[in-house]
């Protein structure tokens, strides 16, 4: 996995793989072949294992974004703290004051069963009708 001075430019015009940031320790840039480029910090968790969490996709989450959220979720495990579960607390609590709180409902998904997708396609059929 290379280690380079990761770049808006370079970033842009990366070709498939996995590029580890020079300036910024753990911060970690994922091409896949379908072109989508994603942000995650990898890092030792307080339980001694490695672990990876998402920072976000470019490029709504440009570099800059993704160096200083690698930096304070770095500051979480200097705390002792896992940041995975900062991630999901930080989501429900509504602490992300740009999109607010989402609702428990999202993170609770049930079965779907049969009658689910009977309820829906008769649903569907009614709006098209």
């Amino acid at each position: 996995m290379p280690r380079v001075e990761l770049t808006d430019r370079f970033v842009s015009g990366s070709k498939v793989g996995d590029y580890f940031d020079a300036k910024t320790v753990g911060l970690n840039l994922r091409v896949t072949p379908n072109g989508v480029r994603s942000w995650f910090l990898i890092f030792t968790s307080p339980g001694g294992k490695r672990a990876r969490v998402t920072l976000g996709r470019y490029p709504q989450t440009p570099l800059s974004r993704a160096r200083a959220l690698a930096i304070e979720a770095r500051g979480h495990l200097d705390e002792g703290k896992d940041p995975r579960e900062r991630n999901l607390s930080y989501y429900k609590n509504g602490s992300n004051t740009e999109y607010g709180a989402i609702p428990e409902s999202f993170f609770w998904r049930p079965q779907r069963t049969r009658l689910y997708f009977e309820v829906a396609s008769f649903c569907l059929g009614l709006l098209s009708a």
